[in-house]
């Protein structure tokens, strides 16, 4: 289903969607293309597979990531566009 190899991404984001959860109280759908698209520095190559730790690496250092809603899989890597939306 997600022939980019991104599959890895999907297993991190449930991790932080989880954390999320138990921490807050809140479920939030954040989202995965974000992290296709614009979390492709050092190891990690977003659709060739990658490290767990900079997904959560980006995650903080950007100080948050986009919801799905907001930044939607499309099942293609694209042009990163974190800007244009709001965090959360």
């Amino acid at each position: 289903p997600h022939p980019l190899g991104s599959c890895w991404i999907f297993a991190v984001v449930g991790a932080i969607e989880g954390i999320s959860k138990i921490v807050t109280n809140n479920l939030v759908d954040i989202s995965t293309q974000q992290l296709v698209d614009c979390d492709n520095q050092g190891e990690s190559r977003s659709c060739v597979g990658g490290f767990i730790e900079t997904i959560y690496q980006y995650v903080i250092q950007n100080r948050g990531i986009n919801t799905e809603r907001d930044y939607p899989n499309v099942g293609v890597m694209d042009n990163c566009k974190v800007f244009q939306f709001n965090w959360c």
